[in-house]
């Protein structure tokens, strides 16, 4: 976790990273998405009660390239930790267990050392009622899937997370799920299966700019520490590079100058805080560049 001490909010997503460091002394070849697919085992236990297998809501199929992965050089995985298709998993306040299982391509497993968390009591009142929509299986999903044109009432309840608890860690996780969809114009297909049609839905790029520059620029620090260093970064490249296209270069530069700074405090890599600084010294150059993010969530 890139929080300082193994806690969530109450409502707060878990959001987790996978890191594969090789300890070897040769270089080993691996697949380049080796921690996105089948690969991961991962098991959740709360308290006494069984331990449960976290399975993500889709899983990415991808033609196998490998790297090489030199000695000391660690790969990393942003990880939806919270939810799946067996619902949701770390929700409720108490202590958790995570561990996980890399299976490698030569048949041996690797299994991680232990992740004690815990998620803290909720605030009051308020959040006990707005948890009750919150952990719905729809509203995982849109998290899952950084948001959705559809599933009304799940966007609806992180709508009321926002207006409700707008300080809380979880309405992070909401203005990105809300606003990323929001960008550009889409497609949704509607009607009967009879008689099913596709119906086109414009853009809302100003309530979109609103609610991504609040998740990603408002409080830097600690956005950062609720989506993860990985997560974030992504959101604030996509963010940049679809401002860019609009033609707001400078807000574009600017945003990414403050996700560099904010993520160099967190001591993230140099090697990483570099690409960072390319990608922003690019915006604009050729017009911008949206980029689209990865579902790590699954």
């Amino acid at each position: 976790m890139n929080h300082s001490q193994p806690m969530l909010q109450f409502m707060e997503p878990a959001m987790l990273e996978l890191k594969v460091t090789n300890v070897s002394r040769q270089p080993v070849l691996v697949p380049t998405e080796m921690l996105e697919g089948d690969e991961v085992t991962l098991v959740i236990k709360r308290g006494d009660r069984p331990a449960r297998l976290w399975r993500p809501f889709a899983t990415a199929c991808h033609e196998q390239t490998l790297r090489a992965l030199a000695p000391g050089d660690s790969m990393y995985a942003p990880l939806f930790a919270g939810a799946g298709r067996g619902g949701w998993l770390i929700a409720e306040p108490g202590r958790y267990r995570v561990q996980a299982c890399l299976h490698l391509h030569d048949g041996e497993d690797v299994v991680s050392a232990p992740l004690e968390l815990r998620v803290a009591p909720p605030a009051g009142y308020d959040e006990e009622m707005l948890a009750q929509d919150l952990f719905s299986t729809d509203v995982a999903r849109v998290l899952a899937f950084d948001g959705s044109r559809e599933l009304g009432r799940a966007n609806d309840a992180l709508r009321e997370v926002v207006a409700k608890a707008p300080k809380r860690a979880v309405s992070t996780h909401a203005r990105v799920a809300l606003g990323l969809p929001l960008r550009r114009a889409g497609k949704v297909l509607r009607g009967s299966r009879a008689k099913p049609k596709i119906d086109a839905v414009p853009p809302h790029p100003d309530d979109a700019r609103d609610l991504l520059a609040d998740a990603l620029l408002a409080q830097q620090d600690s956005a950062a520490a609720t989506l993860g260093h990985v997560e974030y970064r992504e959101y604030v490249e996509t963010f940049a590079g679809w401002l860019a296209l609009e033609g707001e270069v400078k807000s574009a530069k600017e945003a990414m100058n403050k996700a560099c700074a904010t993520l160099e405090k967190r001591k993230v890599r140099p090697d990483v805080l570099g690409k960072m600084q390319a990608f922003g010294d690019a915006l604009g150059k050729r017009g911008g560049t949206d980029r689209s993010t990865r579902r790590k969530k699954q």
